[in-house]
């Protein structure tokens, strides 16, 4: 079992992710697809701002997740330019900024309200950061955005939970690379820095990492918070997070490299959750707002009736054994498509 973790990919544990989150909702003695509540009484109130759109404000029960000594927003965005492997200055854009330049690529900051359950409130912020290279040159840009908000208000109390790939758990003790082995950590005064897909392809300060994400989701939490505080990214992209960033070193950053043709347009994407759940539930967020699958799920699987222990056991209580094994009740049809979905994958 250690091994098959250990040989997973990302995109099977960002598929498979989803049996795992069915499991862990009734676990939890929560109803299936029902949202947790944040914390008793905790209502979720955003404040935008008329001018630009963008919201500069959030509390849960009352309690502002924003500290105004931080001088970070709710969801700001950034640019610097690349040249040569170096960063030039940085471009942000804020509640009282929503537009501006980053060398030649001209910038824009959107913000939405999602909700992240059908009946929830609104909990999920979605952030865009609309890039657009005006020149007759290709370029590249470091973009991102830069959030204040956290669960509480001393910084080295946070802790996260991450989906981490189990490289690390093949590494001796005095291995060099130092990587990460346990998926929930504590920033610390240290801070934290972690990769999803290849840290080059989003960072260009580091080669390697310590914490190499499988999903990217960064599931924020601290003792007595009054919620939990997830970012993700979409899953198609490269990101990294890091904390205690910003101009107070206090706030998470989370970016990626864009390459720009000339006159070519592109949108860097951004979640913020609000939650009251485990993990999962910020992985359930992100399977549903940044992930696509790529092919249709397969319908047969969901009409075969498993049994544990005793396959040939009855499909009634006190019935007759064996009319229970799932595929001698299948529908021909159904069985015929069962059938040419295993001879495609033999193919495969």
């Amino acid at each position: 079992m250690r091994q098959r973790v250990l040989d997973m990919n990302r995109r099977e544990f960002v598929s498979a992710a989803g049996a795992t989150l069915i499991g862990s909702a009734f676990g939890s003695g929560r109803l299936l697809g029902e949202a947790p509540h944040v914390a008793a009484g905790g209502r979720i109130t955003w404040r935008r701002r008329e001018a630009s759109r963008l919201f500069d404000l959030v509390t849960v029960g009352g309690q502002p997740l924003l500290d105004p000594q931080d001088r970070a927003g709710l969801f700001d965005g950034y640019a610097l330019l690349v040249e040569n492997g170096k960063l030039g200055v940085e471009v942000a854009l804020d509640c009282g900024k929503p537009e501006g330049q980053c060398g030649l690529v001209r910038l824009s900051l959107a913000h939405a309200l999602r909700r992240s359950s059908g009946d929830s409130v609104e909990d999920l912020l979605e952030a865009t950061l609309t890039l657009r290279n005006h020149s007759d040159q290709p370029c590249e840009v470091l973009a991102g955005f830069l959030t204040g908000v956290r669960p509480c208000r001393n910084v080295a109390d946070q802790q996260v939970d991450v989906p981490l790939s189990a490289a690390g758990l093949r590494d001796p003790e005095d291995d060099q690379r130092k990587r990460l082995k346990d998926c929930r950590q504590a920033v610390g005064p240290e801070g934290f820095l972690c990769h999803y897909l290849e840290p080059q392809a989003s960072d260009p300060r580091n080669t390697t990492t310590r914490a190499t994400l499988l999903a990217p989701v960064v599931d924020v939490f601290a003792d007595a918070g009054p919620c939990r505080v997830a970012l993700f990214g979409v899953s198609v992209e490269p990101v990294f997070f890091e904390a205690l960033q910003g101009g107070s070193s206090r706030a998470w950053r989370m970016g990626r490299r864009v390459r720009l043709k000339p006159g070519e347009s592109q949108v860097v994407r951004a979640f913020l959750l609000l939650h009251g759940g485990e993990a999962t539930e910020a992985w359930r967020v992100f399977r549903e707002f940044g992930h696509k699958e790529d092919f249709p799920a397969i319908a047969w699987p969901r009409t075969v009736r498993v049994h544990y222990f005793d396959f040939l056991s009855a499909a009634e209580a006190d019935g007759k054994r064996g009319d229970g094994y799932g595929l001698t009740r299948l529908p021909l049809d159904v069985k015929a498509q069962m059938l040419r979905d295993i001879a495609s994958l033999a193919k495969d």
